[in-house]
């Protein structure tokens, strides 16, 4: 039955007018979907993705929820601003200037800046109708301020012998705002507006724990970028000199690509975020994607019949079986992945049948269909 399966009815049907247009109309959903999903998918990853309800493991998932359910921070979070060494008495427009401009972000809580060691200090020096009228004298006055009032602020500024060297100000961010902005956004936005308006003051840091997530993120980008263009173009050369057709080549590729993007276009669809797991998953892609489809066009290719028609149908008959049967046990080989409960396991059953079912899909539907409407010429005409 095998062999007449793949021979003649698979052929037959895959072939007549409504399977092509079933086979190039399913295509272009895929395309569809996979770019919605690339548009949409963004660089993220949760805490609560590393731990599961389930067992000993428990314990852990009911602390982080009693403490979400009870003690949480609320709508806000901690960010500090630090500066390094400068003249802050020549410099203290510039200074002003940093506050009032990093104040005025709509995600910065105002009145979480009207307790900073600056404008205390200023409110002490006007108290005490102390004038200063240099470097040095705001240094000593400072430092009186800093013995006394201003103790609460004495770990917000370092001083030594050559001066102020770094200060910290205290702020708080809102987690939610109607304009719906990230803290990721907010990051970058906030750090562009400070080196805006550092003046004299030299190179301004912002900074918050979860800000170490948002800079691997940068990274996770480039370097998955980065891998991809690697692979693709090794993958690309490998296929040229195994398939020996530029056009066969090409037409692989492309198809290679689509099973990329949709890999990625399947983080959005999948509820999830690029991060470091799935964009392994992408790079990975661009081999296990390769296989199905290089192996059909080179049957196809291989074939001496007129038409390509024939060559298509020929090809089938003689490698779709193997195709079939590979890509059917390695899908099998994972698929004990999908009763996992973890986060890991899951994505790795998710993304990798993903990959799996559109590499087949393409090396048995698409690539044939494709070859009898554009296939290239067969290799040994080439040698003629």
């Amino acid at each position: 039955f095998e062999v007449t399966f793949w021979s003649q009815i698979y052929p037959r049907y895959l072939f007549s007018v409504p399977g092509k247009i079933f086979v190039l109309g399913t295509l272009a959903v895929i395309i569809a979907l996979a770019a919605v999903g690339c548009a949409q998918a963004e660089i993220n990853i949760d805490n609560d993705w590393t731990i599961v309800d389930f067992g000993p493991y428990r314990y852990v998932y009911n602390g982080r929820r009693y403490q979400d359910d009870h003690f949480s921070t609320g709508s806000t979070t901690w960010v500090g601003l630090y500066t390094k060494r400068a003249d802050y008495y020549a410099h203290r427009d510039d200074m002003r200037n940093l506050i009032d401009s990093y104040a005025n972000q709509h995600f910065v809580e105002t009145n979480s800046l009207e307790t900073n060691w600056f404008d205390a200090h200023q409110a002490w020096l006007d108290d005490k109708n102390h004038t200063v009228s240099s470097s040095e004298e705001y240094i000593e006055s400072l430092q009186l301020y800093l013995a006394s009032d201003g103790l609460t602020y004495s770990e917000k500024v370092l001083i030594d012998d050559d001066g102020i060297y770094a200060t910290e100000i205290d702020s708080q961010w809102e987690y939610k705002d109607p304009k719906g902005s990230t803290l990721k956004r907010r990051m970058r936005k906030s750090r562009a507006k400070v080196r805006r308006n550092s003046g004299g003051l030299g190179t301004i840091i912002v900074y918050n724990d979860a800000f170490v997530w948002y800079e691997s993120f940068q990274v996770i980008a480039r370097t998955t970028i980065f891998a991809l263009l690697v692979a693709s173009i090794v993958v690309f050369i490998v296929l040229i000199l195994l398939i020996g057709d530029l056009v066969a080549s090409i037409m692989v590729s492309s198809l290679v690509a689509l099973v990329c993007a949709s890999t990625l276009g399947a983080a959005y669809w999948y509820n999830d975020a690029i991060n470091y797991i799935t964009s392994f998953m992408i790079i990975i892609a661009v081999g296990l994607s390769a296989d199905a489809p290089a192996h059909m066009m080179k049957a196809f290719l291989d074939q001496r019949h007129p038409t390509r028609h024939e060559r298509a149908v020929k090809a089938i008959a003689t490698l779709a079986p193997a195709v079939f049967r590979g890509g059917v046990s390695t899908m099998l080989g994972i698929a004990i992945t999908g009763a996992c409960i973890t986060y890991v396991f899951q994505s790795f059953f998710r993304y990798l049948m993903t990959i799996l079912v559109l590499a087949l899909w393409n090396g048995l539907a698409v690539m044939p269909v494709l070859c009898t409407l554009i296939g290239p010429m067969p290799t040994h005409r080439l040698h003629l």
